[in-house]
């Protein structure tokens, strides 16, 4: 558990994101640059990875969220189904497992599946 909080705070930290911000209603992934908004989706899927993570997986991950990112269309052209609204979707889901404590009868995989 140490190694996956030391590697959530520093993807926080290289985003420049406060937990504490994350961890509220009052996020707004419109607020942020592109580089934020990928670190912070890494972040959503590894927390919820929980002990499943190891530091050999963030490479994959990270991979994942960049082609993810680069799969939707352009905001100027797709006003909603973009990839801003993406990680709006996904930061609301991460809240919403955390406040509903589904680490008591949910396993990683089934939140881990749940946040992608």
């Amino acid at each position: 558990t140490e190694e996956l909080v030391m590697t959530l705070e520093r993807n926080l930290e290289q985003a420049g994101l406060a937990w504490a911000l994350v961890d509220s209603w009052e996020f707004n992934a419109l607020a942020i640059e592109e580089t934020q908004r990928q670190l912070l989706s890494l972040c959503f899927m590894i927390f919820h990875l929980g002990l499943g993570y190891t530091n050999e997986m963030q490479g994959k991950l990270a991979g994942f969220v960049e082609v993810a990112a680069t799969g939707y269309s352009n905001p100027g052209k797709v006003p909603y189904h973009n990839w801003y609204h993406a990680v709006d979707v996904t930061h609301c889901v991460f809240r919403l497992l955390n406040l509903c404590a589904t680490e008591r009868f949910l396993s990683n995989v089934e939140r881990f599946s749940l946040i992608i």
